[in-house]
């Protein structure tokens, strides 16, 4: 009986406490972010599968190549977005968010190589281009909103 009532008391004491002071801006972001609500992190784990599709057809001698390169770092995109959310300043998230930019980079140019090494068609390839470099523009909208409410 004594836990239940020191336990109310704590949480009523917690509750006074926020009612009483205003959230500083990056404490209000922290409470706020969830990655799995984020639209760039959606169209990121999305992204991944087309890269994987379009990986199919490589040659096996590229396994272990620009395969494996191109798949890591379309898998990293979504994964940096994912745990600059569990970081507690906007600053630390948008430095993520900038590592899932790189990751987006890294990704297009072995889409470049691969078309120029005919292993994925032009077609498909201006289509992945085009994805990849809405994501870009979306992520760093995302960091540049981050940077500018903290």
């Amino acid at each position: 009986m004594g836990y239940k009532f020191s336990l109310w008391r704590k949480v009523k004491s917690l509750q006074h406490f926020l009612i009483q002071r205003p959230l500083a801006k990056d404490q209000r972001l922290r409470i706020m972010r969830n990655y799995k609500e984020l639209d760039v992190w959606k169209v990121a784990i999305d992204f991944v599968k087309k890269i994987y599709g379009a990986t199919t057809s490589f040659p096996r001698s590229e396994k272990y190549g620009i395969v494996s390169q191109i798949a890591i770092a379309s898998v990293s995109i979504s994964i940096n977005i994912a745990e600059g959310c569990s970081r507690k300043t906007a600053k630390d998230f948008a430095r993520f968010l900038e590592i899932s930019i790189g990751s987006c980079f890294e990704v297009e140019t072995l889409i470049i190589k691969s078309t120029k090494l005919n292993y994925i068609s032009i077609d498909n390839s201006k289509v992945l281009i085009e994805e990849i470099q809405t994501l870009q523009r979306g992520i760093n909208a995302l960091r540049t909103s981050i940077l500018k409410s903290s």
